[in-house]
C-alpha cells in the first residue's frame, strides 16, 4: 500500500508530509501506531527517530543515523530491515 501511496503522491508532484495524515483511514493510522509501539520497545527515548525511519520507508527516502556510540543507532536499523523482510 505504501508504494501505491508514494507513486499516487510522485505523480501528483505533492509530498507525502502534505497529504499523508488527511489519506490515512483510521485503521491505517491504528497500524502505523502500533508499528511505532512495537519498533520503540525497550529504546529509551528514541520514538522520535522510530518515526523518522518509518516515514523514510513509507515515503521510498533514505535516512542517515548520526550519533556517538550506545545510542541505538544499529538496533534501530536492524529493526526497520527486519520490518521490510
Amino acid at each position: 500500500m505504501a508504494r501505491e501511496l508514494h507513486k499516487a503522491l510522485k505523480s501528483h508532484n505533492l509530498k507525502p508530509a502534505d497529504c499523508l495524515p488527511l489519506a490515512m483511514s483510521d485503521a491505517m493510522q491504528g497500524r502505523l501506531a502500533r508499528l511505532i509501539q512495537e519498533r520503540s520497545a525497550g529504546l529509551v527515548e528514541r520514538e522520535t527517530q522510530v518515526r523518522l525511519a518509518l516515514l523514510a520507508a513509507l515515503s521510498g527516502e533514505h535516512l542517515l543515523l548520526i550519533g556517538p556510540p550506545g545510542t541505538a543507532k544499529s538496533a534501530l536499523a536492524h529493526r526497520q530491515y527486519c520490518l521490510h523482510r
